[in-house]
């Protein structure tokens, strides 16, 4: 059933930003009309042409949040669970967690260490001066 509904996505999706583009591509061969017919007219081609450029751009950006908007939703499904026994997720979530406290516990003594050369390095600068 998750593959229909992902088939289904796709398919609305690819009609969608067919019906975008095509709409898109007489937009664009209107403006195109305009600018060719409108070549003499002074004000009034050019005030066509910036109507046409706007609509244009708005399209775009329509579709580029349509897009946008269509990927992150099917892009980003309900986690699916992977373990039906919860004894065992559960180990494996503690296995997961020991591992993590480990490396945080050789980055703590690595810290302090590098706490004790750094306050090494300061007293023989006081010395010093």
């Amino acid at each position: 059933m998750g593959n229909n509904t992902s088939a289904e996505h796709k398919t609305g999706l690819a009609e969608e930003l067919s019906g975008l583009i095509d709409r898109l591509d007489a937009t664009e061969r209107f403006a195109a009309e305009l600018d060719r017919s409108g070549k003499g007219h002074g004000n009034d081609a050019t005030r066509r042409r910036r109507i046409a450029v706007r609509l244009i751009s708005a399209a775009a950006c329509l579709a580029v949040i349509v897009g946008t908007g269509i990927a992150l939703h099917s892009s980003y499904g309900a986690p699916k669970d992977t373990y039906t026994d919860p004894a065992m997720a559960y180990a494996e979530a503690e296995k997961a967690l020991m591992t993590i406290s480990e490396k945080m516990s050789g980055c703590a003594d690595r810290t302090a260490e590098a706490q004790n050369t750094v306050r090494r390095q300061l007293e023989t600068i006081r010395e010093i001066f």
